[in-house]
This record gives structure tokens, sequence and C-alpha cells, in this order.
């Protein structure tokens, strides 16, 4: 006997083919693609770097101080970077930025230093150091060439 197919099976074949074939060779190659990916971000992780420390080198008592740094990413993957802030080697503040791979974050801090005097500031390794005065110390002094001074009427 012969088998007598009619124009609506073709649809019905196409649809078989695309569930034996098609769809399981696509699966699969996603799988591949997201183990590839994975694999790369195991073999290249970030890679960390802080540089560019800036910090003002002298303030006022009260005044608000700003501790800026560039995170740079050197891996081949973003990660998180995590800078602790320390003055006179006391933590003041933790804090995460996530950083792209090949990119550059900046790490802004902001403290208030009540005291006068000189404290080291220190950023995960990087340091410099911050002299707190009182706006009297930034007054000039009077000296006795001042006192000596005398002024005289115009004509």
């Amino acid at each position: 006997m012969f088998a007598i197919r009619s124009q609506s099976d073709k649809p019905r074949q196409r649809r078989d083919m695309k569930r034996r074939f098609i769809i399981p060779a696509l699966a699969a190659i996603l799988v591949a693609f997201t183990m590839a990916a994975s694999a790369c971000d195991k073999t290249n992780p970030p890679g960390f770097e802080l540089d560019s420390l800036a910090i003002p080198p002298q303030v006022i008592t009260g005044e608000l101080v700003t501790v800026a740094a560039s995170a740079r990413n050197n891996g081949g993957s973003e990660g998180v970077y995590t800078a602790t802030l320390k003055i006179d080697g006391q933590e003041i503040e933790t804090r995460d930025v996530m950083v792209p791979a090949g990119a550059v974050e900046t790490l802004i801090f902001t403290v208030t230093i009540n005291e006068v005097g000189t404290y080291g500031v220190q950023l995960n390794g990087l340091a410099s150091v911050l002299k707190v005065s009182s706006v009297s110390d930034l007054l000039p002094e009077e000296s006795d060439e001042a006192e000596r001074m005398v002024t005289l009427p115009r004509n």
C-alpha cells in the first residue's frame, strides 16, 4: 500500500524537525556559550589597583575634608573593590564599589576633624598627611613692626 500524504502534512513535518533537531542544537550551543563565559571569568578574575589619592594638605577644624582615590580593574571580569579609610590608624569608613573589567571608578570619602593636629590618612595602602589648623593659626601674627607704623594725614 501506498501512504498518501497531503499538503497539510508538511507543516507538521517542519514542526517535528524543529522539535527533534533545531531546538536541541540551540540549547547545546547556549549551554556551551554559558560554560565558556563562566570559564573566562574564572581564568581572568578582576585585578584591582588603587591610585591617585587626593587629599587637601591643610584644612580648618570643623571643615569638611574630601578624600578621593581611583580604583582601576585591570582584570578580565567585573568585581567589587573594598576600600577602607583610616585616620591615624583608626578605621573611619569602609566602602564597596563595583568596577567593570577595564574600567576606573572613583571612591570619595568625606570626614570632619574637629581637633588641631597633623593626621596620617590611609586608604588601602596609599597614604598622605593632613594638617588641621584652627582659624587663628591661619591669621597673620602681629609683629613689632606693625606697632611702629604710623599713619600720616594726606595733604
